[in-house]
């Protein structure tokens, strides 16, 4: 047998392996995309947030508890009571005494 037609050989077994894996990665795509979306709690679209304002035109960002970082205005975690947003401010004003952070009113 050749060199050439062994490489061929096992350049087609490979690429059989590889659309198997290809199949098989689909399969759980669609098994597992479904069942997350309804574990997935919805936002609520009203509530208190923390937010980052540096002021005078510069953009707007809030906390999120879900990534543990500031996001875009809009994108936040939203606290149900005044109460728990206030926790959460004192915990980032301890990490951040300097930034300017506020808790505002988001509505719908």
């Amino acid at each position: 047998m050749s060199m050439n037609s062994e490489l061929q050989k096992r350049l087609a077994a490979l690429e059989d392996e590889q659309n198997r894996q290809e199949k098989a990665v689909k399969q759980l795509t669609t098994e597992i995309v479904p069942a997350q979306d309804k574990t997935k709690k919805a936002e609520p679209k009203t509530g208190f947030v923390i937010r980052l304002d540096f002021g005078s035109g510069a953009p707007i960002s809030e906390w999120s508890d879900e990534t543990h970082g500031w996001r875009s205005q809009d994108l936040g975690s939203r606290y149900g009571d005044e109460k728990s947003a206030e926790q959460k401010l004192m915990e980032l004003k301890n990490k951040w005494p300097d930034y300017p952070l506020k808790i505002s009113f988001a509505g719908a």
